[in-house]
């Protein structure tokens, strides 16, 4: 429901300010009959919005250069999305598995600018070299050692990131991909199919395909139909 992803919202806020990176308390109540995000019109355009806020936070944040050392923002992020998934209030465990389902969509996206910007320090220190070994000079080149640093800058957040992505995968997808909403299992099975899409080096593997095969007979037509879109998608982007 809107208001479940909007105490969400508050809760990583207040979260991102704790010091020891603790979550903070979860409601453990029975369900209260909150409506399904899914449910309505106007919770589907809230979703829509919602995702896009945190990707364009990320995304900020990565380009500020804040996303990676300063604040310890993911694992914090991590962190509250994986208590808040565990949840027995449902609306809770669907605004949690939508949350980490754009932040790794998010990482991707974060991880792709940084892959770029470190093929094109590659190239500028291989030229840099080479220029240095054809004038024979000695001595530190200041260039080819600022390139040097951005190079494994890049690589070391790319790992980051990547390390990040599993962690939210195993701690929450894995896990809510067999919950009795066939909503959420819906969210784990499209956003598989989209981050296979995005970043196949990575998830074309076994360790995310076989929740697609595994979808396939879920008893929910949603997921099956969610199953199927994401199978098909692959074979048309071949």
């Amino acid at each position: 429901c809107v208001r479940c992803l909007l105490l969400l919202l508050l809760l990583l806020l207040l979260h991102s300010a704790t010091p020891n990176g603790t979550p903070p308390y979860v409601p453990q109540q029975e369900e209260g009959g909150v409506e399904v995000l899914r449910s309505a019109r106007s919770g589907r355009a809230f979703s829509s919005h919602y995702c896009a806020f945190w990707d364009r936070l990320l995304r900020a944040l990565a380009a500020a250069d804040l996303l990676h050392d300063d604040f310890e923002l993911n694992d914090k992020l991590v962190r509250l999305v994986t208590a808040l998934s565990i949840s027995t209030v449902r609306s809770f465990r669907h605004a949690a598995t939508l949350t980490a389902a754009q932040l790794v969509s998010s990482w991707i996206a974060v991880s792709a600018g940084l892959t770029k910007s470190r093929e094109l320090a590659k190239l500028q220190l291989d030229a840099e070299e080479k220029k240095k070994k054809a004038k024979g000079a000695a001595g530190i080149n200041p260039a080819a050692a600022a390139l040097r640093r951005t190079l494994e800058r890049c690589h070391a957040r790319v790992e980051d990131l990547k390390n990040f992505r599993g962690v939210v995968f195993t701690g929450v997808f894995s896990h809510r991909f067999r919950d009795v909403d066939d909503g959420i299992r819906a969210i784990v099975i499209e956003s598989i199919g989209r981050w296979i899409a995005a970043l196949p080096s990575e998830f074309m593997a076994d360790t995310y395909l076989k929740y697609l095969g595994w979808a396939l007979s879920d008893k929910s037509p949603l997921v099956r139909a969610k199953a199927v879109a994401a199978i098909a998608a692959l074979y048309q982007d071949r």
